[in-house]
């Protein structure tokens, strides 16, 4: 450090990581109240062991670990208690909670744990791999109406060439077969997408091939990144860089078809009842009351202060640009 310090500029990146022990424990923190919101967070997973090219949270997190169902019931407890009626389960690689607890323990045993105490509240998962969500746990959510119909899928793209240099972990051929198989199962369930543009390597044959797989499918909404390379990670060395000004092109074509992907399903879904967890006053419209439906709609409703906090029935009547007005 100190000789870095003596000889390096002032200007130059320095990048310096402590290593993890296997056996390092999970740090929990109980957080039991998120004061003002009436959506809660449970951290039950930590660590990541992917080692994909363009990531360096493997290095930063260190190894799967994993809140026992012991604590993770005791925290539902608590945030129930306190009046959180939604409490969305989250981690760095949420599809490998368990794996370090004796036992079979997993995200699917954990859940039917959960299920057996009939907490009065509704729980949503965060990001899971497409190679992840298996038949068992779509199962489970498309028949509990605890579990919000939400799946947050990051794909990355979707050309098998650029996925492999990612060290990513499957074709696009399984994701497409998941998002098909989630929307058999279960019509108003939304599916997100994270999708990365600009990869090196990445050319207009690649593109076309993530933007067609994602057009083709139906999903509700897309988060989109343009690659930035960093350091440590062994994308940082990959040749074929991608040059800005194609990199915002693509970008810019990827979100808009999310824009449009969107609205279909908005659109998709009027007409029709969804329980909608009511987390305040809407800024914008007198009188009017906004929430989130199971299925991760954002809607806006006419209804008193008083039911903030609490899950409502709501009629989806219109689509409006950045959500859904609805009446209960």
């Amino acid at each position: 450090i100190r000789q870095v310090l003596r000889g390096g500029s002032s200007s130059e990146q320095v990048l310096s990581l402590k290593a993890f022990e296997e056996s390092a424990p999970f740090d929990f923190f109980p957080i039991n109240r998120f004061p003002g919101r009436a959506r809660a967070y449970l951290k039950i997973q930590d660590g990541c062991r992917s080692f994909c090219s363009y990531c360096i949270v493997p290095m930063t997190r260190g190894p799967y670990r994993s809140l026992s169902p012991e604590k993770v019931l005791s925290s539902l407890q608590a945030l129930s208690k306190n009046g959180h009626r939604e409490v969305v389960l989250t981690g760095i690689h949420l599809g490998k909670y368990g794996i370090d607890l004796p036992g079979e323990v997993n995200l699917v045993t954990l859940l039917r744990v959960i299920e057996r105490e009939e907490f009065p509240l509704r729980v949503r998962l965060s990001s899971l791999e497409p190679n992840e969500i298996e038949r068992d746990l779509m199962e489970m959510v498309a028949s509990r109406d605890w579990l919000c119909p939400h799946f947050h899928i990051p794909l990355q793209s979707g050309d098998d060439g650029v996925l492999k240099r990612m060290n990513r972990t499957y074709p696009a051929a399984v994701f497409e077969k998941v998002v098909k198989t989630l929307y058999e199962w279960i019509p108003d369930v939304a599916i997100g997408v994270d999708v990365m543009t600009g990869f090196p390597g990445e050319d207009p044959v690649a593109h076309s091939n993530s933007y067609s797989l994602i057009q083709a499918l139906p999903v509700s909404y897309l988060h989109v990144f343009p690659f930035s390379p960093r350091p440590g990670t062994r994308a940082w060395d990959f040749k074929g860089r991608i040059d800005s000004e194609t990199l915002k092109e693509r970008a810019t074509e990827l979100r808009a078809l999310g824009r449009k992907k969107r609205r279909q399903f908005h659109l998709g879904c009027l007409g029709k009842q969804y329980p909608v967890l009511v987390e305040g006053v809407d800024a914008d419209r007198e009188g009017f009351m906004k929430g989130t439906s199971d299925n991760y709609l954002p809607v806006v409703f006419q209804g008193e202060k008083t039911l903030k906090g609490q899950i409502v029935q709501v009629r989806m009547e219109g689509v409006l640009e950045d959500g859904m007005v609805g009446s209960i």
